[in-house]
């Protein structure tokens, strides 16, 4: 009789003594562990690569891996006969897939290669078993035929779909079909789409449950003048929370065959009650067309990029600024940060619902804005001129505002004009604040922009700001211009009146500090300084009017 059916296991070895349980939980992280640091290595290979690692190391590990039914879930390999050990040792347990039709590298073609489609098949025979399903070929017709070719077979276990080209192609497909695997995918809640040609009909069952779209590189959307079906989708899916497009959009150009196009009403728009996320990266034209006809929800955060077909002239500038105005939101709608980078003409902005009101009638709500460009030769403040009094930001309490190139007093004097409740505001850069000071100690009723006086709705006080208490200014390269501004803006305050501002945080180089102290002693005890270098150096706590809280202003 040979050793191999003879063999027990050595009961003094400490591997024969681990739990079969712990084994398979080490088998599984040994797996994931492998698959991720080799994914796309491993999609080109015979048989996984961790598959050695527990099959051949002892018969206790390699008995201990085939009674492991989940250890042999995922196949993403392109050997059939390992498939089809895949699936035996599996058993009925849902199976995660990527089914790859196209041929591997001219490199990597030796004699005797296993076909990746003959393995894909042999996957996608147990359609009904499949919980992820990921499907790669070269040309978006062949993904067409694929589906087509499991049209009638449900697919009661999926939950994610995967729909992958390798390359661009012009290619187009004509029909589509109205629905995907029977009409059952009942557990379908995400889809994602890369290069490939999709257009299904607006009742498809794939559409109604999904949670979560993203559409990269679909070109075919491009070459016909179909927004409103575009949106038609998107109304379809009540339950989508995240949606990514990139150059997805619907162009409004002719197709090369003249396909009709479908009118849009410029008014029409859907909502889309429960997403969460909106990333939009695309020409500017396409965001602004698609934008406009969304009503955003009461919580959502949006990441919009913007592409130009040429370099951005002040008029181009001037559209990127009227995007924001496009914006539809839900009443209840309030930004919690709003990021402005003009290197990328990327728009940013999170929110949630609003706050209850206090007893001042406006929302508890924190507001980060962070601006982003390279130099000060782009005009970036219409941009966030426009942004800020698009957003519905008023009952701001809390304002952290983070630069790195100055704006003009005007932009400054209109972001006050939006937060009137601010009590606490951090302003953070190294030159961005000199604006800032001006405006803060200016008279609102001379304050003038580009267009003429700016209009004071929403707060007719006789200065800027008049609920702020406390102030901290951070990263600030302190000159001799820069603490006038400062004791100036304070004093000006003052002779307004009505000024609360009580508290005064200055972080700066380490020999700045003196200078800043020596400067503010002319307010005497108006308010309190507390001033730190960059290098986290100890505070210095200089004329306190009143003890320091311990919150999370305690600076």
């Amino acid at each position: 009789m040979s050793s191999l059916a003879s063999f027990t296991p050595n009961s003094s070895s400490l591997v024969a003594r681990l739990p079969v349980e712990l084994l398979c939980y080490v088998f599984l992280e040994y797996r994931n562990f492998a698959s991720a640091r080799a994914l796309d290595r491993q999609k080109r290979e015979d048989v996984p690569i961790w598959v050695p690692g527990v099959l051949h190391v002892c018969r206790t590990w390699r008995q201990a891996a085939l009674d492991c039914t989940s250890l042999w879930t995922e196949l993403n390999f392109i050997n059939p006969e390992w498939t089809s050990k895949f699936l035996q040792l599996s058993r009925d347990l849902p199976l995660d897939v990527y089914a790859d039709f196209s041929p591997p590298p001219y490199r990597m073609r030796r004699p005797g290669t296993s076909s990746s489609t003959t393995s894909a098949n042999r996957a996608l025979a147990h359609l009904q078993r499949i919980r992820q399903l990921a499907i790669r070929a070269n040309d978006k017709i062949d993904v067409h035929r694929i589906l087509m070719e499991y049209a009638e077979t449900p697919a009661l276990l999926l939950e994610t779909l995967v729909l992958d080209c390798t390359m661009y192609s012009m290619s187009t497909v004509k029909d589509f079909p109205s629905e995907l695997f029977a009409g059952q995918t009942p557990a379908l809640r995400v889809l994602r789409v890369r290069n490939a040609s999709f257009q299904p009909k607006m009742k498809s069952n794939i559409l109604r449950g999904l949670t979560q779209l993203e559409m990269t590189g679909a070109f075919s959307w491009r070459w016909f003048g179909k927004t409103q079906d575009m949106l038609d989708m998107l109304e379809a899916s009540p339950q989508l929370e995240y949606l990514k497009l990139e150059y997805s959009i619907p162009s409004n150009k002719q197709s090369p065959n003249q396909a009709p196009t479908t009118p849009l009403d410029p008014s029409y728009t859907i909502d889309m009650p429960s997403l969460r996320k909106l990333d939009i990266h695309d020409y500017y034209d396409g965001v602004c067309r698609l934008v406009g006809h969304l009503t955003l929800p009461p919580s959502h955060s949006m990441h919009l990029t913007l592409t130009f077909e040429t370099n951005i002239d002040p008029a181009g500038r001037a559209r990127v600024a009227s995007l924001a105005s496009r914006i539809h939101m839900d009443p209840e709608y309030a930004v919690q940060s709003l990021w402005v980078d003009v290197r990328s003409s990327r728009i940013s902005f999170v929110g949630s619902h609003s706050p209850e009101p206090n007893d001042r009638g406006c929302a508890e709500s924190v507001l980060k804005l962070t601006m982003d460009c390279p130099s000060r030769t782009w005009n970036v403040d219409e941009l966030f001129t426009s942004a800020v009094q698009a957003m519905p930001i008023d009952g701001t309490r809390t304002l952290d505002v983070r630069l790195r190139q100055p704006m003009e007093q005007y932009v400054w004097q209109t972001l006050y004009r939006s937060v009137p409740f601010v009590t606490n505001a951090q302003i953070s850069g190294t030159e961005t604040t000199h604006e800032f000071l001006q405006a803060l100690g200016a008279n609102p009723a001379l304050e003038h922009g580009p267009g003429g006086p700016i209009s004071n709705a929403l707060d007719p006080s006789s200065h800027n700001l008049v609920h702020l208490e406390r102030l901290s200014l951070t990263g600030i390269a302190v000159d001799e211009e820069w603490c006038e501004l400062l004791v100036e803006a304070i004093l000006a305050r003052r002779r307004l009146g009505g000024s609360k501002l009580r508290r005064l945080h200055i972080e700066t180089a380490a020999d700045k500090r003196i200078r800043c102290a020596t400067e503010f002693e002319q307010l005497e005890d108006a308010v309190s300084l507390v001033t730190s270098s960059f290098a986290n150096g100890p505070r210095m706590d200089m004329e306190h009017s009143e003890p320091l809280s311990t919150d999370m202003w305690d600076w």
